[in-house]
């Protein structure tokens, strides 16, 4: 009889003990898709010729860290059932010859390579969604489940997906925890008003206000400017700046600031603050939103009375 090697699942015994805890911000379908996962691939690291009670042992294991994650008995009976349907048609497959149970890199490569550039692009519509919706997590999926029912009603075809939630780790540490505000440039307008804003700052709802005193000595107080950029702070203020500072009187009208200038300053444009309200990486829908219900809440002297008395708009030279 020929000599086999056979192998099983291995853990380091530094690893941590805990999988992706149960009250963690995340969906609680994606915590699913991904034990399951991580389960069957435990199941496929287990030769199959060794014996039921070595790969019983490996998942019995994989249970109990599953418990200490705070995962309920229904919830571990429910991520086998999965784990095990997967891992039974994977083998039906390779004893079909179908598909591999272990396959190379080189394996059916070009139409992988298809199929997952087509996922990316298609993946929501494969339950016949048009459309795809993203949502921050709750528990148990509660704002999920509520926007799902409004676009039922409504008889849109949407897919609702839960955001990951940010973790405590990345709330407490720093890339660069000494990392200076600003560029420091003499030159630059950002840095040069001594606000503790960083100039490279993006994505941002920002507001600037006059820091200057009237014709009758007094400072100028709740008069502000509120705006949203997907570039850079330094970006979008420059183009304030230059409006502000032009030499033509044709190109200083064109500033939010023209009129008060003329009103309180004398025509000379005054010292300015900068402010940033909220940060918005990644959701420009979110910073949109914001801008427009602080503009209405507050009602900014500076802002045109359109931007919040009608319905807000996108402004072309803020893209």
């Amino acid at each position: 009889m020929k000599d086999q090697i056979l192998h099983s699942h291995y853990t380091k015994e530094m690893a941590s003990k805990f999988v992706i805890h149960r009250n963690s911000a995340n969906p609680l379908r994606s915590k699913f898709n991904i034990l399951t996962a991580d389960l069957v691939r435990i199941m496929r690291n287990v030769s199959r010729r060794c014996t039921d009670e070595e790969r019983k042992l490996k998942i019995e294991e994989y249970m109990r860290r599953m418990q200490y994650s705070g995962y309920t008995k229904r919830d571990r009976a429910e991520i086998y059932k999965r784990a095990k349907s997967k891992y039974d048609d994977m083998v039906k497959k390779n004893d079909e010859g179908t598909q591999p149970l272990y396959r190379s890199k080189d394996w059916h490569a070009k139409e992988r390579k298809e199929l997952k550039k087509s996922k990316k692009k298609e993946w929501y519509t494969r339950d016949g969604s048009e459309a795809v919706f993203f949502v921050e997590a709750t528990p148990d999926g509660i704002l999920a489940e509520a926007c799902k029912k409004s676009f039922k009603r409504a008889g849109l075809k949407v897919k609702v997906v839960e955001r990951t939630g940010r973790t405590i780790k990345t709330a407490l540490t720093k890339s660069n925890p000494f990392r200076k505000s600003g560029c420091n440039v003499p030159t630059c307008e950002v840095c040069s008003l001594n606000a503790g804003v960083h100039c490279k700052t993006r994505e941002v709802l920002y507001k600037i206000s006059c820091a200057g005193e009237n014709e009758n000595q007094e400072p100028c107080s709740n008069i502000s400017y509120i705006g949203e950029t997907s570039r850079s702070i330094l970006e979008r203020f420059k183009e304030h700046h230059k409006k502000m500072m032009h030499q033509k009187h044709s190109e200083r009208k064109k500033s939010f600031m023209y009129d008060h200038a003329n009103e309180a300053h004398g025509g000379n444009m005054p010292a300015v603050s900068l402010e940033i309200i909220g940060r918005f990486t990644g959701d420009a829908g979110a910073r949109q939103a914001a801008e427009a219900v602080c503009i209405r809440e507050e009602k900014p002297k500076l802002n045109g009375k359109d931007e919040w008395t009608n319905q807000p708009r996108r402004r072309r030279d803020d893209i």
